[in-house]
């Protein structure tokens, strides 16, 4: 009977798994929906460290400063305000602008590009905080408006002498005298579908907007005439001559064109920003919801076993010792040790659930300390060394004391610990782990590198996810922490990946999968002197292995707190 209520435990367990796994998979749609939106932007999307860092960057962002790439941008610009600014004191102003109303605006400034050209953009941003106040980022758009600065000097200026800038400028261009179009640029005509200039010159503007919005530009209108406060920038619908709805942004300035007072006004056709915008809008809405759902279903599932996996332990506790005085075979034995195993497992299961939720909502958020990474790790490796005695394997450690990081000693502690059991765990005996630690720029690089199986093309986008298994039958193996081959259950470097999304570190890898071992479906034996392929330790060395990268932001007061 103990036994059927075990096997139903089990089911249900299963059960709840998969659930899960429903959800994982509806998560990942919505998070590439969102990803398609954000890649295919034609404005600059960014996120900013408040120190000034790039955390994330489109490709559109990229161009607009002359980059090959994201991480072009990315890893060459570390400090935004001395290397992007071509007046930091801007990014001061902007930042200062952030933190008291949490947002900003078609916020101008005049920024290099790489190649140390200037131009001019226009930035909307908020301050993104946790639930606490504190901010942790900033987010929002850039947009290069490099030819409408030109176009506004030009016409203050000398109207002949830049009107070839204002024909071929990107935007629409007009000159309003009362509600009349006087003047309006190529671009203009284009918008709006004209054939000609004379189709359009002589008449209200109101005969570009559609009738949703015709009562709000007047309004806009009539204050701008009385000298009343208006937006800097506003966005109305538009239509054209063929009656299209598009969606157009204005800013407009008092100018004196031919001796009379009119406005100069700027439009933009925004329509396919304002669509990706509501799009993005409504997909992060989706996202969010679903990673509700799915938070909300880690925790009942961690919530809902403990119970059960409580009764299932204490009744195998009692079986165990009613049948300690029997004469019992060896195979009953075995599976009432992997019935241990396997208990033992799911209640690390939960923990390490318990674990992931509490830092994503800063449950788990001790006082950072000041630490020599160097001497940490240093630490940390001997009892490392301890744990996996009965492993045959090679440990080199490089590095420099006095690298500075400030951090939870414990989350250093649970994340260099993983990816060092990690890299042990998937290198055979007799083989190689290496680590090392070095500065590049303002971070600090702790780098772990096995030379082990490696990891398959195909299972690198999934190494983040949780609950990841390059072997079907990983939940249920025999084998000990440290082991060869013994795996984990796909939490630890998920737990990681939160962590570093939390504390503002980053954490990457490279993987080679083992040359001789191409698909999850081929075995290492867990010894290079036992392998069918390689003659030699260097041949192993060379088949394959994973490196795993953590950066962390140089902390620059030579003070350690805190070292082991």
């Amino acid at each position: 009977m103990g036994n059927e209520n075990l096997l139903k435990e089990l089911d249900e367990l299963r059960r709840r798994l998969n659930e899960l796994e429903t959800c994982e998979i509806n998560y990942k749609k919505a998070e590439e929906k969102y990803r398609n939106i954000f890649e295919n932007a034609i404005e600059g999307i960014f996120q900013t460290s408040p120190e000034g860092h790039f955390l994330s960057a489109n490709p559109s962002l990229a161009r607009i400063h002359g980059y090959d790439s994201p991480e072009d941008l990315i890893n060459s610009i570390t400090d935004i305000e001395d290397q992007l600014y071509v007046r930091p004191e801007d990014r001061k102003r902007m930042v200062k602008l952030l933190n008291e109303q949490g947002y900003v605006e078609h916020f101008e400034v005049e920024m290099y590009r790489k190649d140390r050209s200037r131009h001019w953009i226009s930035i909307n941003a908020k301050a993104v905080k946790d639930t606490n106040g504190k901010i942790l980022y900033y987010e929002g758009t850039m947009l290069d408006i490099t030819q409408r600065k030109l176009a506004e000097q030009a016409l203050k200026e000398s109207e002949e002498r830049y009107r070839v800038v204002i024909e071929h400028s990107n935007d629409g261009i007009a000159i309003i005298q009362g509600d009349r179009l006087q003047y309006v640029n190529k671009k203009f005509i284009e918008m709006f579908e004209y054939d000609s200039y004379e189709e359009i010159i002589g008449k209200p503007i109101f005969v570009t907007v559609h009738p949703d919005d015709v009562e709000m530009v007047k309004d806009m209108n009539r204050r701008r005439r009385k000298g009343e406060y208006i937006p800097g920038r506003y966005e109305f619908k538009g239509i054209t001559k063929n009656g299209k709805i598009i969606y157009v942004e204005v800013s407009a300035a008092n100018i004196t064109y031919r001796g009379e007072p009119v406005y100069l006004v700027f439009l933009r056709d925004v329509t396919e920003r304002k669509l990706a915008h509501d799009a993005l809008i409504k997909s992060h809405k989706e996202l969010e919801g679903l990673n509700m759902a799915k938070t909300k279903a880690i925790h009942h599932i961690s919530h809902e076993i403990k119970t059960p996996l409580s009764v299932i332990h204490e009744n195998v506790k009692i079986l165990k010792r009613k049948l300690n005085n029997l004469s019992l075979s060896e195979e009953f034995k075995g599976i009432i040790s992997a019935l241990e195993r396997n208990i033992e497992r799911l209640f690390k299961i939960s923990r390490d659930t318990d674990t992931i939720l509490n830092v994503s909502k800063g449950l788990e958020m001790q006082t950072a300390q000041v630490i020599d990474l160097f001497l940490f790790v240093q630490n940390l490796l001997k009892k490392i060394k301890e744990n996996a005695m009965h492993r045959d394997l090679e440990y080199q450690l490089e590095g420099e004391n006095d690298l500075y990081i400030k951090i939870d000693p414990y989350v250093l502690k649970d994340v260099v610990e993983g990816i060092i059991k990690n890299a042990i765990e998937n290198t055979p005996d007799k083989g190689l782990i290496k680590i090392a630690i070095y500065q590049e720029g303002e971070r600090i690089i702790l780098k772990v590198e096995d030379f082990g199986i490696g990891i398959t093309e195909k299972n690198q986008q999934y190494i983040f996810g949780g609950l990841f298994h390059t072997e079907e039958t990983e939940m249920y193996s025999t084998k000990k922490p440290y082991d060869f081959g013994a795996g984990g259950k796909g939490l630890e470097l998920f737990r990681m990946k939160v962590y570093a999304q939390r504390l503002g570190f980053e954490i990457s890898f490279k993987s080679k999968r083992c040359i001789h071992l191409p698909t999850d479906y081929d075995v290492c034996p867990g010894d290079i002197s036992l392998c069918n392929f390689c003659k030699t330790r260097e041949d192993c060395l060379k088949s394959g292995g994973t490196s795993f990268f953590v950066s962390f932001k140089l902390h620059r007061e030579n003070k350690k707190n805190f070292s082991s």
